[in-house]
């Protein structure tokens, strides 16, 4: 059985955006932030990392690639 190196990058990208996302959660927490201020933050800590991430690697942004153009 072969591992496809994209699937590898795929899988390690995913793992990061999971952890900058229960980083945020864990930083709300710590901030007492009610429901909708956790799951802003987690979600922006989790999104965030991987566009800035992109952004310094002048990779461009994901969303680019998925949404087409009008």
């Amino acid at each position: 059985m072969e591992i496809e190196p994209r699937a590898v990058f795929d899988a390690v990208d995913l793992l990061g955006v999971i952890t900058n996302g229960i980083l945020g959660g864990v930083v709300a927490r710590h901030l007492k932030l009610d429901l909708v201020g956790f799951t802003i933050l987690a979600i922006i800590s989790g999104l965030g990392g991987g566009m800035l991430r992109d952004t310094c690697c002048s990779k461009g942004s994901r969303w680019r690639s998925v949404i087409p153009p009008t």
